[in-house]
Parts: structure tokens; sequence; C-alpha cells
């Protein structure tokens, strides 16, 4: 009899809740007693493993810029093909074509442009453009982070990827609050816990060279 009221006893516990069983005083066996903070173990990967694909498509609105560089094949009535960066002027050098302004512009409108100059001046030649390697631009991670200071990432990254050359917020520092500045001016926020929750990754936005990715104290917790 004792031993069926065990058995039924040892049940009707199992029924219960682990936060029933914790309010009970007794801490269930799959509650770990050591408390961490969440997500900030997302920074414990590698950085080289996190920093944008070189094989990625490069988005129409991506801006070209000094450093950059445009694969152009040309076939028809010529038939070659062109690795051409872009120089400090902002220009690259088309061969039989000459001088080209290219930045500033997106790599849409880019690619408009080099197709109109090779149909106005290589007629009977048609032209395919690609981006080559993307330039690398310095961007500021300052605040509350492992690793405050100027970091180069690519001109293809992310507020995300800035915090990743950067070892990601201190212990003091949020995940929630995240701030990018532009020249001094407030231009988004990006909140890791919609990523780490839902993956969610609109606020991600890209850098630009000299933006400030601001990590500010974490305030309160629960």
């Amino acid at each position: 009899e004792e031993s069926g009221r065990g058995e039924r006893r040892k049940e009707e516990e199992e029924k219960r809740s682990i936060f029933e069983r914790y309010l009970s005083g007794k801490v269930p066996n799959e509650v770990s007693r050591d408390l961490e903070q969440f997500g900030y173990d997302l920074f414990l990967t590698p950085t080289n493993t996190l920093t944008p694909s070189v094989n990625l498509p490069v988005p129409s609105d991506y801006m070209i810029g000094p450093d950059d560089e445009i694969t152009v094949i040309l076939w028809g009535r010529t038939n070659s093909q062109y690795s051409l960066k872009v120089n400090r002027d902002g220009n690259i050098f088309f061969p039989m074509i000459g001088n080209i302004p290219v930045t500033g512009f997106t790599f849409e409108d880019t690619k408009k442009i080099i197709q109109k100059q090779v149909a106005e001046k290589l007629q009977g030649t048609e032209a395919s453009i690609s981006m080559g390697p993307l330039r690398s631009i310095v961007v500021f991670v300052l605040g509350n982070v492992k690793r405050p200071g100027a970091h180069p990432v690519s001109a293809y990254s992310t507020i995300s990827h800035a915090l990743f050359a950067a070892g990601g917020p201190t212990k003091i520092g949020t995940l929630r609050n995240i701030q990018l500045k532009h020249q001094g001016e407030l231009m988004g926020r990006l909140d890791l816990y919609a990523f780490l929750l839902k993956g969610d990754t609109s606020n991600d936005m890209r850098l630009e060279a000299g933006d400030v990715t601001f990590i500010p104290h974490v305030g309160k917790l629960v």
C-alpha cells in the first residue's frame, strides 16, 4: 500500500510543471542553477566565419566607391573581359572608351551607364557587368564593447558585422538598443533579440565609411 501511494505521489509530481515544482521549494533537475544573460554567447563564434560572403550577389542599390572593382565582359564585334578598379577620382578607365564616372551611383545605375557607353562607342558589341572584390571601409564601434575603436570591414557589411569585428557587447552593454550614427546623426537602432527570437534582420542596416556603431549601457535587468 505504501509503495502504491509513493508511486501515485511520484506520478502527480511529474505531472506538475517545472515552474510549479520550483515554487514548491524543490529545484527540478531540468532547471540549471547557472544563470546567464541571454544572447551574449552569440559572439563566441569566430569572427572570420561571420564576414559577408564574397559569393553573395551584390544588391542593385549598392553604392559604388573608390577601390571597388567592376568586371565587364564584351561580346559581339569585340570579345574581351576587363577588371576595372574605381580610382580615387571616382572613375573607371575603360579601354577604347576612356574614363567613366561611377562613384556615387548605385550598382544598377552603373551597369546602365557602362552599357550605354558600350552601345554608343563600340557598336555591335554587348556588355555584361558584375561586381568584383568590394572595397573595405573603416567604421567605429564604441561604447560598452569588447574591442572599441576603428575596424576595417567590407563595404557590404551591416551593424551586426561591425559588432562581430569588435567582439560583441560586454555584459554591461545592451543587445536591445544598438545605435547607428552617421556624422553625429542617429540613423537607426538594432534589437538583437528580434534576430535571436524571430530571425528579424530588417533593422540591421548597411554601413558607410566613418559610421559609428554605439552600444549604450544595458540598463535594467531581470
